[in-house]
């Protein structure tokens, strides 16, 4: 009875070693990193989704030293890998960036890898200093802008309820005498939608370059507020027509991919990269699919962590949940949209339906005949 015992045991354990060894396989390996450096902030913004921060945490050097040795290894044969600075306020923990980026080149100078850096900031710290420690690790940081001074002011605030842009709008000389191509992160909301457009235009001739404009999935979005992003986001497009055929220094990324283009890119993989070749990693070196779900809603917080830096990937069956294709996304499959369209952010899926592939929001597509983008809500 005994000895039955102990070989099922074995039998047990050597057919789980084996189930790992090919779920490794499957996975590719990882190229990006997003590293939650502090969880401070001289900012209160009402939708920021890291909703539980607190200001005393703060990755360690040893944290962050380990999770640069984790990426390098599970790149495996990847010989480019990026590196995104994230937190809080990724600058109030800027000899850390500077420590990391040090060890970082080094490690993947070694391997025979190149690693570059990407860093998203509310700006309004901005120094020389970051400005040429960005120069010498050739990245450009990436701004917080939501629009015009009234949109943005409305929810980006200070700790004392003060807006943001008249800060932010200081460092613009230096940014452009430092940085030059200035791009900015803007977050729509329903209630300030109307004036995308006009913020838009209004940053391109304050001297903003590039554009990433994203819907806060939060809040509830009426059909009117539906109905105005689309419009918005025609007069955006159309903007930005003009401005290309004046040969105007511009980018709005998605207005330029095709969809053939898009198709392709989807093609073989459907879904998003969290959790797949990108990971997060919080201020104590748990491992997440990404930074949104990190301590991003109280709901989820914890459910989706795969592992940690010292122990590497310990729930590979979440991570291939990450992986899932169209196959479960039931809801899509008959989408006359599917083809271009990723399925929504995980995150918010789980925490809006309590499932991954329940899709509750997709992020515009392109008509491809009119070329505009169209709004597609599922709420």
């Amino acid at each position: 009875m005994e000895i039955t015992t102990l070989l099922q045991g074995n039998l047990s354990l050597l057919s789980k070693a084996i189930a790992k060894r090919v779920i490794e396989k499957t996975i590719p390996p990882l190229n990006m990193m997003e590293l939650f450096l502090t969880e401070a902030c001289n900012l209160r913004c009402d939708y920021c989704f890291v909703a539980t921060k607190r200001a005393y945490r703060r990755m360690s050097w040893e944290v962050a030293k380990r999770a640069i040795d984790f990426l390098m290894k599970e790149s495996k044969e990847e010989k480019e890998v990026e590196i995104l600075f994230f937190g809080g306020e990724p600058l109030l923990a800027f000899p850390l960036m500077r420590k990391v980026a040090e060890y970082a080149v080094q490690k993947a100078d070694s391997l025979g890898k190149k690693v570059s850096f990407t860093c998203t900031t509310n700006a309004t710290l901005l120094t020389e200093e970051h400005l040429r420690f960005a120069q010498q690790y050739g990245f450009l940081y990436l701004l917080s802008i939501d629009g015009v001074k009234e949109v943005h002011d409305k929810y980006r605030v200070k700790a004392n309820g003060q807006g943001s842009f008249d800060d932010i709008m200081k460092k613009l000389p230096m940014l452009k005498r430092l940085q030059g191509w200035l791009g900015t992160r803007m977050t729509v909301n329903p209630d300030t939608v109307h004036r995308l457009s006009e913020s838009v235009q209004a940053l391109f001739e304050m001297g903003i370059n590039q554009f990433l404009i994203g819907v806060n999935t939060d809040v509830p979005w009426s059909k009117e507020a539906m109905r105005t992003y689309a419009r918005e986001m025609k007069k955006v497009w159309e903007f930005y027509q003009q401005k290309k055929r004046e040969g105007a220094p511009i980018r709005i990324v998605e207005f330029d991919e095709t969809l053939e283009e898009r198709r392709n890119r989807l093609c073989s993989v459907w879904g998003c990269d969290a959790g797949r070749t990108r990971v997060a990693v919080s201020i104590d070196g748990k491992l997440y699919p990404c930074a949104r779900f990190v301590s991003t809603y109280p709901e989820i917080d914890g459910k989706y962590c795969l592992g940690d830096v010292w122990q590497g990937w310990t729930d590979l069956e979440k991570r291939l949940d990450l992986m899932a294709g169209l196959e479960r996304r039931t809801k899509c499959q008959n989408c006359k949209l599917a083809s271009f369209c990723t399925g929504g952010c995980p995150a918010v899926n789980l925490y809006t339906t309590g499932n991954l592939p329940k899709q509750h929001f997709t992020n515009f597509v392109f008509l491809r005949r009119a070329r505009l983008p169209a709004c597609r809500f599922s709420l």
